[in-house]
């Protein structure tokens, strides 16, 4: 949500980690992907597990 309380990107995702270097986690369904800050996907692939951007760059999937 935005500071005047709209929504940046709709609620469609079940969980999502925080942003780091413009990326977040998310999951919905079982699946897990990345998206950027608009809300668009940032990969097309999904994967059983996917956590949020460590601060030395990499992420953990599986």
């Amino acid at each position: 949500m935005d500071k005047n309380d709209n929504y940046v990107i709709h609620p469609i995702y079940d969980s999502g980690s925080t942003y780091q270097f413009g990326f977040a986690a998310v999951s919905r369904n079982g699946e897990y992907t990345f998206i950027h800050k608009d809300g668009n996907r940032a990969i097309d692939q999904t994967s059983k597990y996917a956590s949020g951007f460590s601060t030395c760059g990499l992420a953990k999937i599986k």
